[in-house]
Order: structure tokens, then sequence, then C-alpha cells
């Protein structure tokens, strides 16, 4: 597994990203997935405190709510202490090569 942090939009600023490129059963199979940060609600001290057991969950169920079309990747999990997200990411595109 390779790993590069990514420079996110606008929405995103001062969250943690990462692009991770993941080999299959052979050098022509590779898997992008990106791995976010997921934090807490700009509205929660207005909204009162999430349902959820944590941010990574929340952030998780809503998009599944929102997407029309749902990514098969989308799960939550805990990385290295950070509560986060992870997903194929929509603004892969183009050819690529695995790593040398």
């Amino acid at each position: 597994m390779h790993l590069a942090q990514k420079v996110v939009s606008v929405g995103s600023v001062g969250i943690r990203c990462w692009i991770a490129l993941m080999l299959g059963r052979d050098r022509a199979d590779l898997l992008f997935l990106q791995v976010k940060e997921a934090v807490g609600a700009v509205l929660e001290p207005y909204a009162g405190t999430i349902e959820h057991a944590n941010h990574r969950q929340r952030v998780a169920d809503g998009q599944r709510l929102t997407q029309a079309i749902g990514n098969i990747f989308l799960g939550w999990n805990r990385f290295t202490g950070l509560d986060g997200i992870g997903s194929s990411p929509d603004d892969i595109s183009g050819a690529s090569s695995p790593p040398p």
C-alpha cells in the first residue's frame, strides 16, 4: 500500500485527507481509496450532540443518505487515533500505472 497526502477542497480546509494506492492480485489490479478525517459538524454547538457513536459513523451515514448512487467502498474506522471515513475518490480519472 502507498499513501499520499491530498490537498482538499475549500469545504474541507483543515481536515486531513490521504489517497491510498493498493495493489491487488497483480500489478495491473489497482485500487485507489480516499481516507479522510471526520470531525464534528459546524452546527453541532447549535443543534446539540450527535445521535451516532462517533463522527466517522455520522459522516458515513450522512453520505449514504445523500448520495443518489451509493459508493460500495464507503466505510468508517479509526485510523491512528483519528476518526476517519474511507471511500473511492470521485476525482481520480485517467490512466494510472503501478509503482515501480
